[in-house]
């Protein structure tokens, strides 16, 4: 006959249940642990592959067997559910067949110190955070609302990175996160500058970093963490709904931290969500130093929505500002990609002035498909760099009425051709 559908868009444990002719491909998977009785014809069921539930009974140590209910740890082909009030740390290598993590009242921390290795499904939920000091990988992760990944703060000369390779396909839900806010260096009084990333801050040093592949943090200003580090490795669909950042935090001080690095690979980058690479606000609208954004790479084989999602690597004030960080986007069409000045964050209606060497300077020689300016920043082309638009100056514009900047030329060159990428 035929089969009856179950689409179950979240993650799914079943017990005791006596199933029949059920097509679930549509969704997730549903994991079913004993008693059941799998009477034939039901696609994506996971009959008898065991959930093992926390109890934290004898401390937060996740290898630890006396911590789950029945005795045993999770194994690889055991779904490990810690659903509320737990702090869980993981400190050697671990492999499960999924982990669900949150959707009770009580809060969900699982710090993993040592790689993690989720054969199926990664979810985490509600009140969940999941922190990642070592890389990760799953077959599919969603974070529900209310969930977040990250990465530990920077701490006594250690910079973290949260690196998660993913499969198949991830979703961020609407107020989901992927986060490494505040997770960069910070908490120093570097004098009076804005601190510089993608762009060269309010009397700071040179700017740093690939635009193309980023992946370091930001740097700090006065008492306010910089961005810390994201990569996402997605060998299906992103969907991105919520927000997956490496913003600066906010100080008191004049003296702003910059945003960090997003860098993402994926088959497809779809969303109504945002990407960020923001600089920290501060205290003051005037005579401020603040610190820059960051970079942000998307790159994927099919599509990237450009048009949705909202990406930015901006700066929050106008008085004597930083500068724009980098976005950078390439999908399957595009030969080299395309360069966004993209800063969203300061106000269409807001007095703007340019402090003094606040620009955006290319660090190489690149080669870009377009150009696109969204708010206040400039492109510097000088010190003997070259920037090859292979479409001409038609390939620069804006789609914000209220943009102020563009490129400035110096000692530098425009040029039409092909060229390399750094």
């Amino acid at each position: 006959g035929t089969l009856w559908k179950l689409n179950a868009a979240k993650r799914a444990v079943a017990r005791g249940v006596r199933v029949a002719g059920c097509d679930a491909s549509e969704g997730s998977s549903v994991y079913v642990s004993a008693p059941f009785e799998n009477l034939g014809d039901n696609a994506n069921w996971k009959f008898g592959t065991g959930v093992a539930t926390w109890t934290g009974a004898k401390d937060g140590n996740f290898t630890n067997d006396l911590n789950w209910a029945g005795g045993t740890a999770p194994d690889a082909e055991t779904v490990a559910e810690i659903a509320a009030g737990a702090t869980v740390t993981i400190s050697s290598p671990v492999t499960v067949g999924g982990l669900f993590l949150g959707g009770g009242t009580g809060a969900v921390q699982l710090k993993a110190n040592a790689e993690l290795s989720v054969n199926g499904l990664l979810s985490v939920g509600t009140n969940a955070t999941l922190e990642l000091n070592a890389p990760a990988t799953a077959r599919a992760v969603e974070v529900l609302a209310g969930g977040e990944i990250t990465h530990a703060k920077y701490a006594s000369g250690v910079q973290r990175t949260l690196d998660l390779s993913v499969t198949g396909d991830m979703v961020v839900d609407a107020d989901g996160k992927v986060s490494a806010a505040g997770k960069g260096p910070g908490d120093v009084n570097i004098g009076s500058t804005g601190a510089s990333h993608g762009g060269r801050g309010y009397g700071g040093v040179a700017c740093y970093g690939s635009y193309v592949h980023p992946s370091k943090a930001g740097s700090h200003g006065r008492d306010s963490q910089s961005g810390g580090i994201v990569r996402l490795k997605v060998g299906g669909a992103l969907v991105v709904n919520g927000q997956v950042d490496a913003d600066a935090k906010s100080t008191a001080y004049y003296y702003g931290s910059s945003g960090g690095s997003v860098w993402i690979t994926a088959k497809s980058v779809s969303g109504a969500g945002a990407i960020r690479a923001d600089a920290g606000d501060n205290g003051s609208a005037q005579n401020s130093r603040i610190g820059t954004g960051g970079r942000i790479a998307v790159v994927a084989t099919d599509t990237v929505a450009a048009d949705t999602l909202l990406m930015s690597a901006g700066y929050a004030r106008s008085w004597c500002g930083g500068a724009s960080g980098t976005v950078y986007w390439k999908d399957g069409t595009m030969t080299h990609g395309k360069l966004g000045l993209l800063n969203r964050r300061v106000s269409a209606t807001e007095e703007f002035i340019f402090g003094p060497g606040c620009v955006t300077p290319m660090t190489g020689d690149w080669t870009v498909d377009g150009v696109e300016v969204f708010g206040p920043a400039l492109l510097a082309v000088g010190d003997g760099r070259t920037l090859t638009l292979p479409n001409g100056f038609a390939s620069v514009g804006s789609t914000d009425s209220k943009a102020r900047g563009g490129l400035l030329v110096t000692d530098g060159a425009v040029a039409a051709g092909s060229g390399p990428q750094t």
